[in-house]
């Protein structure tokens, strides 16, 4: 996946991630070859333009993209659908199985014919329709800590990327409860996923309110230096 290569490149910034393909770009046109990149697809809903993990910029740097998901009506089945072709027909695709050679190994076994189906109904759910912005946005949100902290300031970056609204993502902060913690003294805040939290002593109970979900402060849980507040709520985007 493109991630392992990524090195300390913020895959989330557009500007970064097209700074890091265009060299690679010019490299395939230099030895006339083609470069194939994979990565995942997030767990939101919506274009398939924008359902790849991180920048859009990996979707709308490339002449070609493909996504692969399974069939509704055959789970064996997969489904490789074109999301954008630059260079040809984008209005159908290939469908495929994978079976067992005689020597035990796997087979990827392709079907003849083409496959039909737009990318954007082979992704979307029986559900997506009735979904509200702010289940998208705790969805968004989950994915987006799934690896540790972000600081609140590059998730508003990329809350606009993926097309949520900062206050949807603050009550899916709330949903969730992600709290937001000064990373120092003068430093910005960063949120964090509930199961990335060290787990509260007898002592910090003791003095608990009751609000499981207040952010914290810089020396621990509702901490005195502005701990009930985030400096994301102060921003408007």
């Amino acid at each position: 996946p493109i991630s392992a290569y990524m090195g300390g490149t913020d895959s989330h910034k557009n500007s970064d991630v097209r700074a890091l393909l265009s060299p690679l770009s010019d490299l395939a046109e230099r030895f006339n070859v083609a470069v194939v990149v994979v990565t995942h697809l997030n767990k939101g809903s919506g274009s398939a333009m924008y359902r790849s993990i991180g920048s859009i910029a990996f979707t709308a740097a490339t002449r070609t993209a493909w996504a692969v998901t399974k069939d509704k009506d055959d789970p064996a089945r997969r489904l490789m659908l074109p999301v954008k072709n630059n260079l040809g027909n984008d209005h159908s695709g290939m469908a495929y199985t994978v079976g067992t050679a005689d020597n035990g190994a796997p087979v990827v076994m392709w079907e003849s014919s083409p496959v039909e189906i737009d990318i954007n109904e082979a992704l979307s759910s029986e559900s997506d329709e009735f979904r509200s912005e702010r289940d998208d946005a705790i969805e968004w949100l989950e994915s987006e800590l799934f690896q540790g902290p972000v600081s609140s300031k590059d998730l508003q970056s990329r809350a606009r990327e993926a097309g949520h609204s900062w206050s949807t993502v603050k009550r899916a902060k709330k949903a969730v409860k992600v709290q937001a913690r000064k990373t120092a003294m003068r430093g910005g805040w960063e949120w964090y996923h509930p199961d990335d939290l060290p787990v509260k002593s007898e002592e910090d109970h003791e003095g608990d309110e009751g609000d499981q979900s207040q952010d914290v402060g810089p020396f621990g849980f509702a901490g005195p230096l502005r701990g009930d507040i985030d400096d994301s709520d102060e921003v408007n985007i």
